[in-house]
Order: structure tokens, then sequence, then C-alpha cells
């Protein structure tokens, strides 16, 4: 299994979810990898994912957000967002020929209705969404899913840390580390 988490975005130094990432990965034994906000590095992490890898569990910031959101869908969009380069992605969809939306692979329909965290339609149409994409239309055979967390300072780090906990638990995803 594979967790992993963004550096540093706009004023946030120290970014929850590489934390929250780090950790989790610690608890379970698994593999971590720190994504750089950047859509070159997420482009060429998701191009070369480890073939042993059969899990991933992706976490983002959504600052505005007050829980932590299991995304159900990437889109086949690129937002006008710039990036800690300050300049726009060139093109306005991930994969020319892709569906316009995938669901994540990583909880079974069934599961979904008793998830232990609140769920949303949309990563945004920044580097969350592009990293889920990017993941989900490469690597269909993978479970792969992405959540976002909020600020420490909305949500303490331990209760975030609980909450993965709980979530990797329901979806038996220590099987997988």
């Amino acid at each position: 299994m594979l967790v992993t988490g963004f550096g540093p975005f706009r004023n946030h130094a120290e970014n929850p979810s590489a934390v929250l990432g780090s950790l989790l990965a610690d608890k379970l034994s698994a593999s971590y990898e720190t994504l750089t906000v950047t859509y070159p590095f997420v482009e060429k992490f998701a191009k070369s994912l480890d073939p042993a890898h059969s899990t991933v569990l992706c976490l983002g910031l959504n600052a505005k957000a007050t829980e932590l959101k299991f995304e159900l869908y990437a889109h086949n969009h690129i937002g006008k967002e710039p990036g800690s380069s300050k300049r726009a992605h060139s093109r306005t969809v991930i994969r020319k020929s892709g569906p316009k939306t995938l669901g994540q692979t990583l909880a079974t329909p069934s599961q979904l209705p008793d998830l232990p965290v609140a769920t949303s339609f949309t990563p945004g149409d920044y580097l969350c969404n592009f990293v889920l994409y990017s993941l989900l239309v490469r690597y269909p055979e993978k479970r792969i899913g992405f959540v976002h967390v909020p600020t420490f300072e909305t949500m303490s780090g331990d209760l975030q840390l609980e909450r993965l906990n709980d979530l990797v638990e329901y979806l038996n995803l220590s099987d997988f580390a």
C-alpha cells in the first residue's frame, strides 16, 4: 500500500495532508510519498507508480473543509489554479481521450453508505483531482482513493488521524499495507 500527501501549499508551510499521510503510513507499515505541489511532479508520479502498490490512498488539503471528505469521483478537467510555480497549466483536460468522470476504486458500492467520514462528489479542479484522475485512468486494476483533510486549526491532527484509522479499518486497507 502507498499513502501520499502534498507538500507545502500556499500559506501552509506544513501541509496537514503530508503530516497525516506520513503518520498513517507509519502506523500501517505502508509506503509513503510527499507529492510536490506542481503539475509536472504529480504527472511524473502518476506515470511511474510502482507496480508493487496495489492500493493507493492519497490525502490532500482542503483549507475550507470542516471534516474529512472521501472523494467519490475524479473529473477529466484541469482548472485555472496556477500552482506553486504561479504558471497555469496549458491543458484543460487530463487525458484527451479519457472518460469525463471516474469513480474511486478503494471502497465498494456496498461500503459507501456506512463510510466513517463524509463523502464528496468533486475533489476540486486542481492537483487533488489531477492525481486521483491520473491514477484511476492509468491503473484501473488498483484500489485507489482520495481523502481531503481540513487544517489542524479546524480539526486536530489527533482526531483526523483517528478518523483516517477508522476509514482504513472499515475498508480493510491494513490487509494491503
